[in-house]
């Protein structure tokens, strides 16, 4: 007897591969079957790599959401002990803005395993201010914990700081060059508007006690400049929000405009203060600087998840 009677059946004219799959009956069923599991496997393995890539997204969010609230309570506790908060304050705003640094530098490194020359060179220039920034930390801190000063202002530290302005504002010029018809006349009026108005309140609001005080002429001028390339940075941001909002880029940009605008409430709150004499190591006001740094850091990073 034969046991596989439905193979030995004749193909009349058909073509093996026809007769054979038409004699079996179920091998397009078994390959239909093996397609939508192999289809399964590769949808699964899409989803574990995402769940991953969200894993790790909000464990950086977690991170820096984590530090903030640290660093924040740290200030707030020792505000009774001037000494420790002076340390804690020379210590944490550093290791801050190095961290921005060190994610831009990730950033560059990422784009440069593509070759995307453009986006290296903006974000070469974005590492460079992120560096002078963080020599600027390093120096001021070096003057209070090394040489005993108490606020070394201004000093060396001011020229990194200042320095870093035109790099930044370079680097988003040359990012944002090529998409200014991105942003139609209309909305650049409107943040030229929003920029002047915050430049004249800042001068207004610091005109007072930076000119009515006992300061040199020097730190009039460092007094203004701070604030003002702080408007700049942020009608940049603005800018860069205007073209992307609405895309993974536009995160970049909206971490940006947070930072710019915590660095200029911080600049301005710190020249209005040492204006008057009232600032000291470990003021309050200096988280602002640790919150613009952890934005900037940020903004790097969700630039790199676009690879």
């Amino acid at each position: 007897m034969d046991v596989f009677p439905v193979l030995r059946q004749p193909c009349n004219g058909s073509s093996q591969a026809v007769c054979e799959e038409e004699s079996f009956g179920g091998v397009g069923e078994i390959r239909q079957a093996i397609s939508r599991l192999y289809a399964g496997h590769v949808v699964t393995i899409n989803r574990i790599f995402l769940l991953f890539c969200w894993g790790w997204i909000m464990r950086v969010y977690f991170a820096a959401a984590a530090a903030t609230i640290s660093v924040t309570g740290l200030y707030f506790a020792l505000q009774p002990h001037s000494g420790l908060a002076s340390l804690s304050s020379n210590i944490t705003e550093p290791a801050f803005s190095l961290v921005a640094l060190l994610s831009s530098l990730y950033t560059v490194k990422r784009y440069g395993s593509v070759r995307a020359k453009g986006i290296v060179r903006c974000f070469l220039w974005l590492t460079v201010a992120y560096f002078l920034w963080f020599l600027g930390e390093a120096t001021w801190s070096f003057y209070v914990l090394c040489l005993g000063m108490s606020v070394p202002y201004p000093s060396i530290a001011d020229i990194f700081w200042l320095a870093g302005y035109p790099s930044i504002l370079f680097a988003m010029f040359v990012y944002l060059r090529p998409f200014r018809q991105a942003v139609d006349s209309k909305r650049l009026a409107s943040a030229l508007v929003i920029s002047a108005i915050l430049t004249a309140a800042t001068v207004m609001f610091l005109v007072a006690p930076v000119l009515q005080g006992s300061i040199e002429p020097v730190e009039q001028v460092i007094d203004f400049a701070y604030p003002i390339f702080d408007v700049a940075l942020l009608f940049s941001s603005i800018l860069g929000i205007l073209a992307f909002a609405g895309g993974k880029i536009g995160r970049t940009w909206y971490c940006l405009a947070i930072g710019a605008a915590f660095m200029a409430i911080a600049d301005i709150m710190f020249s209005y203060t040492a204006a008057l004499g009232v600032y000291y190591e470990g003021h309050p006001l200096e988280l602002f600087y640790h919150y613009a740094y952890v934005m900037f850091a940020l903004a790097t990073y969700e630039h790199s998840k676009a690879i």
